[in-house]
């Protein structure tokens, strides 16, 4: 949902400052950088979960038609109530999953997230949602469940990645002098 746009712009602010951080051969900065916006994105996306919990069944009642009677629009309500909450959980998952691919990507470490990406999804998106559909499964609580531990998932391992800093030796730019004293 639109919620999340702040947080996206977190992730290309994330990007190119950590970009510029590591253009500068300042990698210190490019931490500190993440970390306060992850900050950042956690405080918004947290007050974000708290308003949808605690305005679950007001946000709902946006959906009811004058046509409908209580009867009818109560099962819809309470269904939506608890999509509202999955909706919370994620996007608080969610959040460092932009930030420290954001980061990632600004220091150029562009293969190793498509290489998480790609792994996470196959083997904690697809294998899963084939599973619960070849065990007739297919219901709202396993499909939310699992796709929000696939997005937890693909935050920790970015997180671990970010950690690991292996983004730290990557150099994008070419240094000036270094080039200028080969050419002698």
């Amino acid at each position: 949902p639109r919620t999340i746009m702040p947080v996206i712009g977190l992730n290309m602010a994330t990007d190119t400052r950590v970009g510029q951080a590591m253009g500068k051969k300042k990698r210190v900065m490019a931490e500190q950088v993440t970390w306060h916006a992850l900050q950042l994105a956690f405080f918004y996306m947290s007050s974000v979960a708290v308003l949808i919990v605690i305005f679950a069944g007001p946000l709902m009642e946006v959906f009811r038609t004058g046509a409908e009677s209580g009867q009818d629009f109560e099962p819809v309500k309470a269904t939506g109530i608890i999509l509202l909450y999955y909706v919370a959980v994620y996007s608080l998952v969610d959040a460092p999953n932009l930030i420290f691919i954001g980061a990632l990507k600004g220091a150029g470490d562009t293969v190793a997230i498509m290489k998480i990406i790609v792994a996470c999804v196959v083997c904690f998106l697809f294998v899963p949602m084939i599973t619960l559909i070849l065990t007739g499964n297919v219901r709202l609580h396993p499909l939310w469940i699992t796709f929000s531990s696939y997005v937890f998932i693909l935050a920790l391992a970015m997180f671990l990645r970010f950690r690991g800093r292996k983004w730290h030796k990557i150099t994008m730019v070419d240094d000036v002098q270094s080039k200028a004293a080969d050419s002698l």
